[in-house]
């Protein structure tokens, strides 16, 4: 009888340590959504793949609020220019409205002197009215973004410095994913 009470003096412990082990295990994490590049199968061959998120889950015909990262510079940045190239039989059809674009430096807003989206050329231009100091992490934030149809779309990044003789610098693409009503 003592060694039976013994043993499950023992026991007890043993038992509520692998229970709390478990329940750890199993816990839920939060996740990002559309935090960074994700699993990127296509291979970019050196091209630096670029971080953004999406707001609202990135539903195809939805709106959402794009926030497109450009790492830190080694230049001053007085613009930047992206691009959604046609890829394949992805076309970007979604809807960008300029007066909702904004430029964030580390978290802060800048001022804008202009902002240009030419939807046939599939081409944003954000134009900062003093340029931003290099070494900073810029977001290209695009908020009422028409989502297009369901694929991936590829957004070429580039900055162009305030050198004598500027020239726009490729700083990467963000691989945005666009999916279905029902995928989700």
């Amino acid at each position: 009888m003592k060694s039976l009470i013994s043993s499950q003096k023992r026991v007890g412990p043993l038992i509520l340590a692998l229970l709390s082990l478990g329940s750890v295990a199993v816990a839920p994490v939060p996740a990002w959504s559309q935090a960074g590049a994700g699993l990127v199968l296509t291979g970019s061959e050196g091209v630096p793949v670029l971080n953004y998120r999406l707001d609202f889950r990135g539903l195809e015909s939805r709106l959402e609020r794009y926030r497109l990262e450009i790492p830190p510079q080694n230049l001053a940045v007085a613009e930047v220019q992206i691009s959604i190239p046609t890829t394949g039989t992805a076309t970007f059809d979604g809807v960008i409205d300029p007066a909702e674009v904004r430029l964030e430096v580390e978290g802060s807003p800048v001022e804008l002197r202009d902002v240009f989206w030419n939807p046939e050329f599939r081409s944003l231009e954000v134009v900062a009215a003093e340029p931003v100091a290099s070494g900073q992490t810029l977001t290209v934030v695009m908020s009422n973004v028409r989502n297009p149809r369901a694929g991936i779309y590829r957004f070429e990044g580039r900055v162009l410095g305030t050198e004598a003789n500027p020239i726009f610098r490729f700083v990467g693409n963000w691989l945005i994913t666009i999916s279905g009503r029902n995928e989700r």
